[in-house]
């Protein structure tokens, strides 16, 4: 059963692509890891500081071969010390 789509991600429209993947390196390896879903704290840049990154654990199929990835689902921003 697949989920309902979320329209609510946080300020992640906000985050440059750089930080997530910056934040991906600190997470658990996908096709080890038992949960599906992992949050993890990180910096959000200049605009939007501290932010709460939650990535959900997803899964490609080419034929037989299956690729387990971290997907950024949603960000949180945790303290705004960011002038703007």
């Amino acid at each position: 059963m697949t989920e309902p789509f979320v329209t609510d991600n946080g300020v992640l429209r906000r985050l440059p692509g750089g930080y997530a993947a910056d934040a991906i390196k600190l997470l658990p390896d996908p096709a080890a890891c038992e949960k599906d879903r992992v949050s993890v704290e990180a910096d959000g840049g200049p605009d939007l500081g501290r932010v709460l990154l939650t990535f959900k654990r997803m899964t490609a199929r080419s034929g037989k071969h299956r690729h387990r990835f971290w997907a950024c689902i949603r960000a949180d921003q945790l303290h705004n010390d960011a002038p703007f």
